[in-house]
């Protein structure tokens, strides 16, 4: 066999040694490369979106809150606690209904941590993108409220504190006959037909903040809001029914004889 014949293999084997060990390597290297390059110039782009849609967010945010439809959105969830509000609102109620308020407490609930979410998948290069910000959760504060009064004052306390425009939970309330206490002279301190009643309820609000890659926000990926919620909240307003009156038989008021 000639040296020409063998040398002719041999060229080959040493061109495919060379493609695998040597260009296949840079090859991959560089499409790695451009796939990472091509995944910066997408969110470089989402950044820019976002910074477009900022000033047009912003202005509309102002004329949504403008409207009635917002500022009742705020009253039901509030930016801030406002506990003066409810305190006032509390008093109000208890003195349009008949009874008084003795004692009223609040305690801030313990912060919600909302739900990380899903970690976002490897970039070729091996680097992990941000994660988009998760939705906020309302912050809580419950009251205590200790009052007194005849049952149709407390009655009517309760029927007009549900129909608040304040987002809250009763967690208990509970009327009980007060232990009688005599003067001096044997009479009762109290007045005839009074009862002691104890409120526990919890309100909500959603103060604003600032959240880390708030450019991923699905929000910015819009120049307006969606605002079926706030057109949900004015409907179940609207739709509201009163507490139901008790049943026809029986007494109107349990405690009475």
């Amino acid at each position: 066999m000639s040296i020409k014949k063998i040398s002719f293999p041999i060229f080959i084997i040493a061109l495919i040694f060379i493609a695998l060990y040597f260009i296949k390597p840079t090859v991959l290297s560089i499409l790695d490369k451009r796939a990472v390059k091509e995944t910066k110039l997408i969110e470089l782009q989402s950044v820019e979106n976002t910074k477009a849609s900022i000033g047009t967010l912003s202005e509309a945010r102002a004329v949504l809150l403008a409207k009635s439809e917002g500022q009742l959105a705020l009253a039901y969830l509030p930016l801030a606690s406002d506990q003066d509000r409810v305190l006032d609102m509390l008093n109000y109620l208890a003195t349009q209904g008949g009874a008084s308020i003795d004692s009223m407490s609040f305690v801030v609930e313990p912060r919600e941590v909302p739900l990380p979410a899903e970690p976002m998948a490897p970039l070729p290069d091996g680097s992990i993108p941000p994660t988009p910000p998760v939705a906020p959760s309302p912050q809580l504060f419950s009251v205590k409220v200790a009052m007194t009064g005849t049952y149709e004052g407390m009655k009517a306390f309760m029927e007009k504190l549900s129909m608040i425009n304040r987002f809250h939970e009763i967690k208990s309330f509970a009327i009980v006959e007060p232990d009688i206490e005599l003067d001096s002279e044997g009479a009762p301190t109290a007045p005839s037909g009074f009862l002691e009643g104890s409120l526990e309820a919890v309100f909500s609000y959603l103060p604003e903040g600032r959240y880390d890659n708030a450019y991923l926000h699905p929000v910015f990926s819009s120049k307006q809001f969606d605002t079926k919620a706030f057109d949900k909240l004015a409907s179940l307003r609207a739709d509201t029914p009163p507490l139901t009156e008790p049943a026809a038989t029986g007494r109107p008021n349990p405690f009475s004889l």
